[in-house]
């Protein structure tokens, strides 16, 4: 590096176009010679001519006259932005990851520094012998995931390392959305969930949840400005259709009192929603709230708070099950959190039907139950006996008569590290039938499960947790038929392209993994 620094000032002196005297080169080593030369012609040290303040450009009386350039402007607080947003990004936790409705052509995620992001996976920047080769490869959907890897968009060659030509932006998203009210400096700006949904009047809109609420954009507005020659990733704000701001309960305001007199708690005097779902036949949103107040349940038309479905605890997820298919829905909405208890309510009257302890039931069905670590006592997954288990994703089949369930457990093993001696269950994932409101499958696994999904391109059931691996499970029993390597450290959401069987992973990483097989985790999609 000092050769370099040196070299780069000498060079110009000793530039073959401006020499200050005949045959400078001849000054230098050769070594030097050969260098300088190399860097000239490649233009590695341009910058230095561009901002070194004197260029010798004429003669006067003999001797070189300097000509003072223009000083670089520069803006400290400029530089200081910059450094805080590319330290945000670095540490930024992916939180929700969908695909587009039309086919899946966009990936849309959602994140801990309050952005949206949309790739292009159609891959339209590809040559077009690449198309007519991806063409070709095209086969219908009984073929292997690995014989169809062409056909994925931009999953195409270059992302498989048989090609030098790449995605757009190197993977890069196509689309970055602010979304109103939040900037850097705000403190409570994560958004933890994002999904679609086609309301009555047949429009697709796209609803985020967050420390914000929920906010509802119209899936049109983003595709105004996701254009197929876009080479830049593109910076915008969207103006949402609707916003909702859940009311504070006392909890939640007596801590940003106490945070507001310099104390240690840090509430923000609003609730923030860790899920959203939508009951399109009744035109109803639910929230699931960090707040006593649980879910919450506004009309979707008027804006206007409807009831609140109580819970004993911090909410992490809410699912509304469908009543299509000869299903059992019926405005049933399924509720999870901290409590560790599923709860089945009549969202149209707004009355709880049942809440079941997932722990006590699966102690009580124990011969259901698999094991990660094949440690029972007196015939009970051990889970320790001041284990607390917690609900942190519901998954409904498309039928309506099945959920998957899956969650954590806290203290397990009464809390002792997990050892060869002492091994520890820190999670589990049940199946339940819903008109009968029974289990029928369980495992406690030893990794804490954060997200669940129904794959219905393959038949199987997809999980994510506090470890790099994506797993797979079978679709009629809590059965782990195989495990994939992320490099995302911990995975929180799980996107899936019901056309192509494309799968997305996003976690505590500025990246998203892609996979287009159940065997490798492809590429990953840099987040800023």
């Amino acid at each position: 590096e000092l050769l370099y620094y040196h070299l780069s000032h000498l060079s110009f002196f000793f530039s073959p176009t401006h020499p200050p005297f005949p045959n400078a080169y001849t000054h230098l080593p050769p070594s030097l010679q050969q260098m300088s030369t190399v860097l000239l012609k490649n233009n590695t040290i341009k910058s230095t001519f561009n901002t070194n303040p004197t260029i010798y450009s004429a003669q006067k009386n003999g001797m070189n006259v300097p000509y003072q350039s223009p000083p670089s402007v520069y803006s400290h607080a400029d530089y200081c932005q910059d450094e805080l947003h590319r330290r945000q990004v670095e540490n930024t936790t992916v939180y929700g990851t969908v695909f587009s409705p039309d086919g899946g052509r966009y990936l849309v995620a959602c994140s801990s520094i309050g952005m949206i992001c949309c790739w292009d996976m159609n891959g339209e920047d590809r040559s077009e012998d690449e198309k007519d080769a991806s063409e070709e490869t095209k086969v219908d959907s009984s073929t292997s995931a690995h014989k169809r890897r062409r056909t994925i968009g931009c999953l195409s060659e270059g992302y498989w390392g048989n090609n030098k030509k790449r995605h757009r932006n190197d993977g890069r998203p196509i689309l970055r959305v602010q979304v109103p009210g939040i900037t850097s400096q705000t403190k409570s700006r994560t958004l933890y969930d994002i999904k679609f949904v086609r309301l009555s009047n047949d429009n697709h809109h796209l609803i985020v949840s967050g420390d914000v609420g929920i906010i509802v954009y119209r899936w049109s507005e983003f595709l105004n400005h996701l254009s197929t020659e876009q080479t830049t990733t593109k910076m915008i704000t969207i103006e949402p259709v609707a916003t909702f701001h859940p009311h504070p309960s006392v909890s939640e305001q007596s801590w940003s009192s106490v945070e507001a007199a310099g104390g240690s708690k840090h509430g923000t005097g609003h609730a923030e929603i860790n899920s959203a779902e939508i009951d399109t036949e009744l035109n109803v949103l639910y929230g699931a709230s960090g707040d006593l107040f649980g879910c919450y349940q506004w009309d979707l038309e008027t804006q206007k708070l409807l009831t609140t479905l109580p819970c004993s605890d911090y909410l992490h997820t809410v699912r509304t099950v469908p009543s299509t298919n000869g299903g059992c829905g019926n405005h049933t909405v399924l509720t999870g959190g901290e409590d560790g208890k599923l709860g089945i309510w009549d969202g149209k009257n707004g009355k709880l039907i049942e809440k079941m302890d997932v722990r006590l039931t699966m102690d009580a069905n124990a011969s259901l139950i698999t094991s990660d670590t094949h440690n029972r006592n007196n015939g009970n997954v051990c889970w320790g006996q001041s284990s607390n288990l917690w609900l942190s994703n519901i998954d409904v089949d498309e039928c309506g008569n099945w959920a998957v369930v899956c969650g954590g457990a806290e203290n397990g093993s009464n809390g002792t590290p997990a050892t060869a001696a002492t091994p520890s269950n820190n999670g589990f994932l049940t199946l339940w039938n819903l008109p009968t409101r029974s289990m029928t499958s369980g495992h406690a696994t030893r990794e804490t499960l954060q997200s669940v999904r129904y794959n219905t391109h393959n038949g199987t059931i997809l999980t994510v947790g506090n470890e790099p691996y994506l797993s797979y499970w079978s679709y009629s029993k809590a059965n782990r038929v195989g495990r994939t390597r992320l490099n995302v450290p911990s995975g929180f959401a799980i996107a899936l392209n019901d056309v192509n069987g494309v799968i997305c992973v996003g976690g505590s990483s500025c990246f998203v993994d892609c996979l287009a097989n159940e065997g490798n985790c492809a590429f990953s999609l840099p987040f800023s």
